[in-house]
């Protein structure tokens, strides 16, 4: 892995870089799991870790974490619990390294398994037929990554040769109420566009307000789709791309426009090796709610956002169906508390704009009226500490009135 991720090295010479890649192919090939119709493997060979039978669901939870460490690619482990020798339930953990595969893929991978459960739990199981499995799939994708194969314009963005340095951060997680949720997915669906893009919209354009100028760079981590059958594999193979977004003298609605043009037809850019942690990085962590058989995927929000490399790092995850929360990461040295102030106003600004006067202007922002009182500066966490601060909302025409809008929310803390 550590070879291919130099064999795009500028000043490389070809031999060693041919070498380099022939070397990572074999490894490729001898280390990713496959799933086949052949003969069973022994047990060591089964990349399933067995845990012992835990009491609680809670125990489970607890011994998969002290479990192992993950080592790439791939790592499976299966608890069971129950009191009373009950088997009430079992948690199965799935880790892929996210050099290959976001967790998006916990989709797919859980259809698969929810499938071949289905069959085996059969009375007459038909023959077993070979089927499109995603790990073959994703092992295509890295053979025409080594290979430098471009024609399916999906090979794999190589991770940062050198890897930006931590930064001091300042942690704010908001949370995104239940009306506020189904207001912005009702104009998404309006407008015919995904929830993702009315999403990045409202964020770019926070980032507008952040970095005070009308264009702004993001690094996504955006859903790669092969072939005709993208829409089985929704999200499959997410990587990261750079994306250029214009918000001065356009809409709310006209950014949104923008990112689902952009996203669409792919007209992003791969970053560069040593340039991937200078720009903003966002990401959404959906959880995939539909049972699979009785596979179920369970998402428990930490409170740890582990370690910021980006000027600003930004995560909106769902814990369930009815609410959103994200999670933004600020350099503390570089974003003071009115810049990040100017982020969520810009933020809540744009979801209120989206959800009531779609074409009102996003940036620049609209002057302060004459003779209005100057507002008090916002209030910050001291270092270390943490203080509770309303959700973020945009009041929706039809909806239930909750809160007033605010320019920041949730849990802020100092890192």
């Amino acid at each position: 892995m550590g070879l291919w991720r130099r064999c795009s090295c500028p000043g490389l010479p070809p031999w060693l870089a041919a070498a380099a890649c022939r070397v990572a192919r074999w490894g490729f090939r001898n280390a990713w799991p496959r799933a086949a119709t052949g003969p069973v493997p022994t047990a060591a060979q089964l990349p399933l870790e067995v845990l012992p039978l835990q009491q609680s669901a809670d125990l489970a939870k607890e011994a998969l974490r002290q479990a192992r460490r993950f080592a790439p690619p791939f790592r499976a482990a299966l608890v069971a619990f129950g009191a009373d020798g009950q088997l009430n339930g079992a948690l199965l953990q799935l880790q892929v390294t996210h050099m290959f595969s976001d967790g998006f893929s916990i989709v797919p991978l859980l259809a698969d398994l929810g499938h071949l459960i289905a069959q085996a739990e059969g009375v007459l199981l038909p023959p077993l037929a070979p089927v499109p499995n995603v790990l073959a799939a994703l092992e295509k994708r890295l053979i025409r990554t080594i290979n430098g194969d471009e024609s399916m314009r999906d090979i794999i963005t190589p991770e940062p040769l050198v890897r930006g340095p931590t930064r001091d951060k300042v942690t704010i997680f908001a949370t995104l109420p239940e009306f506020e949720v189904t207001a912005l997915k009702r104009h998404a669906r309006t407008l015919g566009i995904s929830i993702n893009a009315v999403m990045l919209a409202a964020i770019s354009v926070g980032l507008a307000y952040l970095e005070e100028r009308d264009s702004v760079p993001v690094v996504l981590v955006v859903p790669q789709r092969d072939g005709p059958a993208e829409s089985d594999l929704v999200g499959l193979f997410a990587d990261f791309r750079l994306l250029r977004v214009s918000c001065g003298g356009l809409s709310a609605m006209g950014v949104a426009l923008q990112l689902h043009h952009l996203i669409r037809d792919r007209l992003w850019l791969a970053p560069g090796p040593f340039t991937q942690f200078s720009h903003p990085w966002v990401n959404f962590q959906w959880t995939d709610f539909e049972a699979h058989h009785g596979l179920r995927q369970i998402n428990d929000l930490g409170t740890w956002s582990g370690h910021l490399s980006n000027p600003i790092s930004i995560v909106v995850e769902q814990q369930d169906e009815l609410s959103w929360r994200l999670c933004a990461n600020f350099d503390a040295k570089k974003y003071s508390p009115e810049a990040r102030e100017r982020f969520f106003k810009g933020l809540v600004g744009t979801m209120e704009n989206l959800v009531s006067d779609p074409v009102a202007l996003a940036w620049p922002p609209a002057p302060a009226a004459e003779g209005s009182e100057p507002q008090a500066p916002p209030a910050t966490a001291a270092t270390g500490s943490e203080h509770e601060r309303p959700p973020v909302t945009a009041a929706a025409r039809g909806e239930q009135q909750g809160p007033p809008a605010t320019a920041a929310a949730g849990n802020e803390q100092q890192g």
